[in-house]
């Protein structure tokens, strides 16, 4: 099946949406979200979380991430229950051991996922919220150009990477290791691994920040393969990796 995915809503006002006009099959939709835009529906918003959801909003101390945490909630609950053609209060999500988010039960003979599971994964960088929903396993990431890279770097880049990014300009080896963070960040999300997935044995490409990318990945002893499409704008990048 392919459905020509939805952007809506652009997390930076001016700039292009990520993944506009990228055609992937079984891909329904990426979503972005600007958070301030939806502040005012956070009364609503809260209403439609779990007990366990609301419980924990209710335990964060601060009140600016408490906030942060219901629009958040609440807007992918909005979003996945249109996309299942189900209420949003009644979604029932839950998450495997390593953290990947899932919904129990079907969606609706017509609505988007038709009568079966729904797929989808999210990823927010302070008010900026995405979401992608699709009927094969999908994983979003999404990075500030500005983002940390300490915590990680020792983890996270293979030795050909290791390679390619000290053959780029000094000025461009931090753009460049975000950049392939982010994409193997989303490829963890599509296997539903979070830190569990080996990020040292895994390459990706490494390149200036600016250079689209849009390849196919496999692994050693699994059928399923890969397709991971990066994108980057002025503040901020994405990557995409959705099973083929």
């Amino acid at each position: 099946m392919l459905v020509k995915p939805i952007t809506t809503g652009g997390a930076v006002p001016g700039e292009r949406l990520f993944f506009s006009g990228v055609d992937i099959p079984g891909l329904l939709f990426v979503r972005e979200f600007d958070l301030n835009v939806h502040a005012d529906r956070r009364p609503y918003l809260q209403t439609i979380l779990s007990a366990g959801e609301q419980e924990r909003a209710n335990s964060i101390a601060s009140r600016k991430f408490a906030d942060l945490f219901v629009l958040r909630r609440g807007i992918v609950r909005e979003t996945i229950g249109d996309a299942m053609g189900i209420e949003a209060a009644r979604l029932d999500i839950s998450r495997t051991r390593y953290g990947k988010p899932f919904v129990n039960g079907i969606g609706s003979e017509k609505s988007l996922v038709g009568n079966g599971p729904c797929r989808f994964s999210v990823s927010h960088k302070g008010q900026s919220l995405i979401i992608a929903v699709a009927l094969r396993e999908v994983g979003v990431d999404m990075e500030t150009m500005d983002g940390k890279t300490e915590r990680i770097a020792h983890i996270a880049s293979s030795k050909d990477e290791q390679v390619a990014l000290s053959l780029l300009a000094v000025n461009k080896r931090r753009s460049g290791f975000l950049k392939a963070w982010v994409q193997k960040e989303a490829i963890s999300k599509n296997r539903g691994l979070g830190m569990a997935f080996d990020f040292g044995s895994t390459s990706v490409p490494v390149s200036p920040v600016e250079a689209d990318e849009d390849y196919i990945l496999g692994f050693p002893g699994c059928l399923e393969r890969i397709r991971v499409v990066f994108r980057a704008r002025t503040s901020s990048m994405a990557a995409l990796a959705i099973t083929i």
